[in-house]
């Protein structure tokens, strides 16, 4: 799965702000859904990972609790694994540049160069 970094704005009252990395698209509507649909914002994919369905019901019932993660996703199944499925808006997305690619360079003529006569 990918997982994703994300500014949150805790109860939308721009007090405290953070960064999460790290962080899976079943979260995302978890921190959706306990602070606000648009206090998650720049959303932006920062890496993957091989956590199971099941390793990640028990990763954010631990960090969330039971209720929050039953509430959202029921007591049993697959929890939403790609970011398609969690259905997040376009505009909740960090647009990231593309670095730019560099400009490639050709290789000038070989210039054979006289050497220079000094009179003595």
């Amino acid at each position: 799965m990918d997982t994703f970094t994300c500014t949150v704005d805790l109860n939308g009252e721009h007090l405290m702000v953070l960064q999460k990395r790290g962080v899976s698209p079943a979260e995302l509507i978890l921190l959706k859904r306990s602070n606000g649909s648009t206090n998650v914002m720049e959303i932006f994919k920062d890496g993957t990972s091989n956590t199971t369905p099941d390793e990640e019901r028990v990763r954010l019932k631990e960090a969330y609790g039971d209720k929050p993660v039953e509430l959202s996703f029921g007591s049993y199944g697959d929890l939403p694994m790609k970011i398609e499925e969690a259905k997040i808006p376009d505009s909740h997305f960090k647009v990231v540049p593309k670095k730019a690619a560099k400009p490639k360079v050709k290789k000038a003529d070989a210039v054979k160069k006289e050497p220079v006569k000094t009179e003595e």
